[in-house]
């Protein structure tokens, strides 16, 4: 049965556990990205630290990352893709990361 608010907002909620998403990944002191590859993900962006990057990962796998020592955080990104590309688009650039989407 769905919440009578999802209809009303026209809100479609999934849970795929294989499905892949986007996660912001924070880690203590060291780069994530060999954890996240140990997962299966993949870094899709690199915030303004060396220990912070957006990533693609199974919700099954973002959830045991979150496990390990050293990661202080991973949190479900939302983001309106396509304004997102346009907003690249606009700063001139070339090579748009796939996001997914």
């Amino acid at each position: 049965m769905q919440s009578d608010v999802f209809e009303r907002f026209g809100a479609k909620v999934e849970f795929g556990q294989h499905a892949p998403g986007l996660f912001m990944v924070i880690a203590e002191r060291h780069d994530p990205v060999p954890l996240i590859s140990a997962y299966d993900g993949t870094v899709v962006m690199r915030l303004t630290s060396r220990t912070s990057v957006i990533a693609r990962l199974s919700l099954t796998n973002a959830l045991a990352l979150q496990k390990e020592p050293g990661i202080r955080s991973v949190g479900g990104v939302n983001m309106d893709l396509n304004r997102y590309k346009a907003f690249l688009t606009s700063l001139g650039v070339k090579e748009i990361p796939d996001l997914g989407g």
